[in-house]
């Protein structure tokens, strides 16, 4: 399965139709148009009304659509769906994923083109998170909601982020040996532009293939950080026109700059290359 480029995600809350008519124009690679969190209780049914609306004015194709829902064990999830998969969008992100849950969304969605995120904010989540990837062919993703993870773990958040270091290096190992794009749990201080590259650097490190956003000025830093540079592809150009020239001459390995090259180099080259064509930084 090939994985969707998304950089940056951003949050937009469902009941704000400025917001949703305009997202296509905020710079990132996937909105996430949210039902849960940002709608307050009493506002639950009025917001997929008015998501409904802003649809008619959306421009589909400049961004990848993904509303979330509320999850299983809410008032709303049934009521979310129905509505939900008659949208013309790309993904229901599921809050707080479970394995009977995503089951439940994947059968009510059978007769849909729409693929599944989990969201994963829980300890249960993260050690089952192979399980809950698993349960349906249609979840293609994940992201990880660290605030309620640590809330669930009764420990402190803070912008160092060392206390979900183990959750997070867990969650992309599992996403990578399951070939799932995984997103980075969003940084909240809107403010802190400084720490927040520091926290979009680490996430590109641990291997995840993107990150959330709550705040349109935090796109792009996120997409600056999980777009190729131009020093990777250049060195990505040099290891493929010299692999070719090895191929040629019948050698499997060879030696660029004074460095040993085999296939991994070559493969990770072509992906760097791959992702700077989507990202617009290169042309084919």
């Amino acid at each position: 399965m090939a994985l969707p480029f998304i950089r940056s995600a951003l949050f937009i809350p469902a009941n704000n139709p400025g917001m949703v008519q305009t997202a296509h124009l905020l710079g990132s690679d996937a909105i996430i148009f949210d039902l849960e969190d940002a709608i307050s209780l009493n506002q639950k049914d009025s917001a997929r009304e008015l998501l409904k609306a802003g649809f008619e004015f959306f421009q589909k194709d400049e961004v990848i659509r993904i509303v979330r829902i509320n999850p299983m064990d809410s008032p709303y999830f049934n009521d979310d769906i129905a509505m939900v998969k008659s949208f013309n969008i790309d993904y229901i992100m599921l809050a707080k994923a479970s394995i009977s849950s995503v089951k439940a969304l994947a059968e009510a969605l059978s007769d849909t083109n729409i693929k599944i995120i989990a969201l994963i904010e829980s300890a249960n989540g993260v050690l089952n998170l192979k399980d809950i990837l698993s349960a349906s062919p249609l979840v293609e993703g994940m992201l990880f909601g660290a605030e309620d993870f640590a809330l669930d773990m009764q420990i402190e958040r803070t912008k160092q982020s060392d206390e979900i270091l183990m959750a997070r290096q867990q969650i992309a190992l599992t996403c990578k040996a399951l070939n799932k794009f995984c997103f980075d749990t969003p940084f909240t201080d809107t403010e802190d532009f400084e720490m927040l590259n520091v926290d979009i650097k680490k996430a590109k490190a641990f291997g995840f293939t993107g990150k959330a956003c709550i705040n349109p000025r935090q796109v792009k830093y996120v997409n600056a950080v999980f777009t190729p540079t131009i020093k990777e592809i250049e060195y990505a150009q040099e290891v493929i026109f010299a692999a070719k020239k090895a191929q040629e001459e019948g050698l499997g390995v060879f030696s660029l700059n004074g460095k040993m090259v085999d296939a991994p180099i070559i493969n990770r080259s072509q992906l760097v290359l791959e992702n700077a064509l989507k990202a617009g930084v290169i042309n084919e």
